[in-house]
C-alpha cells in the first residue's frame, strides 16, 4: 500500500537510481528535503497528521547522515564490515527516532536494536522474493503460489523474531516525554552531527545509494 514509508522509499530509489544512470549523486541533506517535499505536496496529511511519515524520515536521516559519521568517528576512516555497518545503521536511526517514540507511545523498546540486527540484512531478499511471487502471480497463479513460500518464510522469521523478543516483561519500558523535552532532545543530537562533520569534513557525496 501507499504507506508514507512506501512512498518515501519508492521516490528516494527513483532518484536515486536517476542520479546514478546519469553518473551524479545526491548530497544526503538534499535528497532528504527533496523526498520530504514531494511526499508532503503529494498528501499534507503527512506532516500534520501521520507519525509513521517523521518516523520514515527520521529514521532515514539517521541511516544518511548520522551512521556515517558515526562509523567515521568509531572506526577513523576504515571501511566498516557488512554486520557492523547494518549495527551502525539500526543504532543511528533508532537514535533519531526514538525522542518522537517516546514522545508519541511512551514506551522504550528494549530490544529493537537487537531485532533489527537480526531481521534488517534479510529485508532486501525479502522485498525482492515478495516482489517476484507477486508479479509471477499475476501471470500464472500456480506457479506464483510456489515462488511466494521463501518470502513466506522470510516474513514469518521476522514475526517469529519480534515475537520472541517482545515476550519479556521488560522488553518494552513506560518512558513518556514532554514536547519540550523532545525537541531539546533533538537539537542536542543535530548539534552533536553539525559538530562532528565540521571536525571530519566527512564528504557525503562519496556514498552512494545504488552502488
Amino acid at each position: 500500500g501507499a504507506s508514507p514509508s512506501m512512498v518515501r522509499a519508492s521516490i528516494v530509489a527513483g532518484l536515486s537510481i536517476l542520479a546514478w544512470y546519469y553518473g551524479r549523486r545526491f548530497h544526503p541533506m538534499l535528497l532528504i528535503f527533496y523526498v520530504s517535499a514531494l511526499t508532503a505536496m503529494m498528501n499534507p496529511l503527512y506532516v500534520w497528521a501521520d507519525v509513521g511519515w517523521w518516523l520514515s524520515f527520521l529514521a532515514f536521516f539517521g541511516v544518511l547522515v548520522v551512521s556515517p559519521l558515526s562509523i567515521r568517528v568509531v572506526l577513523r576512516g576504515r571501511t566498516a564490515p557488512s554486520l557492523l555497518q547494518i549495527v551502525f545503521e539500526t543504532t543511528a536511526a533508532q537514535i533519531m527516532t526514538m525522542p518522537l517514540i517516546l514522545m508519541v507511545f511512551g514506551n522504550l523498546p528494549v530490544l529493537s536494536l537487537i531485532a533489527n540486527v537480526l531481521s534488517a540484512p534479510l529485508i532486501p531478499f525479502a522485498m525482492l522474493l515478495t516482489f517476484v511471487g507477486g508479479m509471477v502471480s499475476l501471470m500464472l497463479p500456480p506457479l506464483g503460489l510456489l515462488l511466494s513460500l521463501p518470502a513466506e518464510v522470510l516474513l514469518s522469521y521476522f514475526v517469529a523474531i519480534i515475537r520472541w523478543l517482545s515476550k519479556p516483561e521488560w522488553a518494552q519500558i513506560a518512558l513518556a516525554i514532554t514536547v519540550p523535552v523532545m525537541v531539546m532532545m533533538y537539537s542536542v543530537v543535530i548539534l552533536a552531527v553539525a559538530l562532528v562533520w565540521r571536525k571530519t569534513h566527512y564528504n557525503f557525496r562519496g556514498q552512494s545509494l545504488v552502488e
